[in-house]
């Protein structure tokens, strides 16, 4: 290893530090650059860049004022304020503006042309950026482009554009084939003034003859919408310059991960800026909204498509005319199905071949397929509320009530087995009431209750007498004894009691 190696090393990270620092700050001019009028956008040509220095506008007829907001990355500042009226050119006219007037509103002639130039100091580094703003006359009734999606524009006309195929603003007329896939003309419209009024219509469709001129064209050139506009000024850094906000989020991080402080303050009220301006309503271009036409256009017949243009001012209008053409599906796949918007040889089902359309269409509701749309084949399956059955003779299903066990079948067995459950209940319940009612179950019931009362004791109970009702064979003297009526021993059969001695008892023999 030579002395020198640690010397160029040093010099090698020192200048990997130091170069994507130096760079960023060369591209970095303006933070945010955009024109408009009162609160509505102007679109600039191109988009805003850091490293586009000259830029074009157009403002719409009704714009009679426009204003420059720009800002420059600190230390930079905006310096030579030029502003040129007559046709743009500074030959002939040239009028300073002071820097505290840089966003003040300008106004303009309709139909005129001016020149905004102003100067990006930093460093002893100048850098111009130009701007040419025209505002139309009101008069415009011509398209800025025309665009058929799926569809290449055929110019018709003696015109010298008339040959190459795509949308010439000064051609009117144009032929173009569809391809069988297409059901619906589907066409884009850029105005060239957004306060321009189109009003479009279409001539009623009739078949292709045999014989015609439509099918020798060729799609060679189909037409794609663009994105709808949106706001080109985005959270990325420049506003619109391409970098995304991730990006800008990734300088930041390395800027304080090199710990330069002040460059990372820097990112971040640029952020807070731009987030400040995009929520401010102001920010953007949005100028020209798309408008959109669709008209539908049957199998094997052509249609002409008239788009009316009307000036801003309303007092000038120009036609555009567009005749389509639509081609029929091959022979070994004649009908058209809608669904998988592609030609097949049979219909799916729910769907009907009809020759004459050369289409598949939908069979009536009550038809699961048919042949025709007053032919049924199959009817659908039953509902909760209804049943289909095919009538053979009509082809129709006719649709009846199904029963509230069909309809309801959980609902109808619980309220069954709630209605039996009762029923048992109600059984039971006059069951008990019937025997409380029964004289000889009264009877029963009450009977030990009396003969315990009355006989059941001891000492109490004198024995009978000899010779008395009811006396036993056995005689005695007085004594205790047991007597058993009704719920003990049975009784004689003279109606009376026996008596039957316990031990202890004293009685004589007979």
């Amino acid at each position: 290893v030579t002395p020198r190696a640690p010397f160029l090393l040093l010099g090698c990270i020192l200048l990997m530090r130091l170069l994507p620092f130096g760079v960023a700050q060369e591209t970095k001019w303006l933070r945010y650059m955009y024109i408009k009028y009162a609160n509505e956008p102007v679109d600039t040509e191109p988009s805003f860049s850091s490293d586009v220095v000259k830029y074009e506008a157009t403002m719409d007829w009704k714009m009679k004022f426009f204003s420059v907001q720009a800002q420059p990355v600190p230390p930079a500042v905006i310096e030579n304020i030029v502003l040129c009226r007559q046709d743009a050119d500074c030959t002939k006219e040239e009028q300073s503006i002071v820097v505290i007037d840089f966003s003040r509103s300008i106004n303009m002639m309709p139909g005129s042309k001016v020149r905004f130039r102003f100067d990006v100091i930093r460093h002893g580094e100048v850098k111009t950026f130009t701007i040419v703003i025209r505002r139309l006359q009101g008069s415009e009734t011509n398209l800025r482009t025309l665009i058929g999606r799926g569809l290449t524009l055929w110019p018709v006309g003696k015109s010298d554009e008339a040959g190459s195929p795509g949308f010439k603003p000064n051609v009117t007329l144009y032929q173009c084939l569809m391809d069988v896939t297409l059901e619906i003309v589907m066409l884009e419209l850029h105005l060239q003034d957004s306060g321009q009024t189109v009003v479009a219509s279409a001539s009623p469709s009739v078949l292709l003859e045999k014989n015609n001129h439509f099918t020798l064209l060729k799609n060679s050139n189909p037409g794609h919408f663009k994105a709808p506009p949106l706001r080109r000024l985005t959270l990325g850094d420049g506003f619109g310059g391409g970098d995304s906000s991730s990006a800008a989020a990734a300088e930041v991080a390395a800027s304080v991960e090199a710990g330069d402080g002040a460059a990372a303050n820097t990112e971040v009220g640029d952020a807070r800026e731009r987030r400040r301006l995009m929520n401010s309503g102001v920010v953007g271009e949005f100028q020209y909204p798309n408008r959109y036409v669709n008209f539908p256009v049957p199998l094997t017949s052509q249609r002409e498509i008239y788009l009316k243009v009307i000036s801003a001012d309303g007092g000038h209008h120009l036609f555009y005319s567009l005749k389509v053409a639509r081609s029929s599906c091959p022979p070994s796949s004649p009908l058209f199905d809608v669904g998988a918007a592609q030609c097949v040889r049979f219909c799916n089902s729910g769907f009907f071949g009809d020759t004459e359309a050369k289409r598949c269409k939908r069979c009536q509701d009550s038809c699961f397929s048919c042949l025709a749309s007053h032919r049924c084949t199959t009817c659908p399956k039953a509902t909760r509320e209804l049943a289909f059955e095919l009538d053979n003779v009509t082809g129709t299903c006719e649709p009846r009530q199904r029963s509230m066990l069909q309809e309801h079948p959980q609902k109808t067995l619980a309220l069954l087995f709630t209605g039996v459950s009762v029923f048992i209940f109600l059984c039971g319940l006059c069951g008990f009431r019937s025997q409380d009612d029964d004289p000889e179950m009264m009877r029963r019931k009450t009977a030990p209750a009396e003969t315990l009362k009355a006989g059941f004791s001891i000492g109490e109970q004198r024995s009978p007498q000899i010779g008395q009702p009811g006396g036993g064979g056995a005689v005695g003297s007085s004594g205790v004894g047991r007597f058993l009526g009704r719920g003990g021993t049975a009784a004689p059969a003279g109606g009376g009691a026996r008596y039957m001695p316990v031990a202890g008892d004293d009685y004589d023999d007979a």
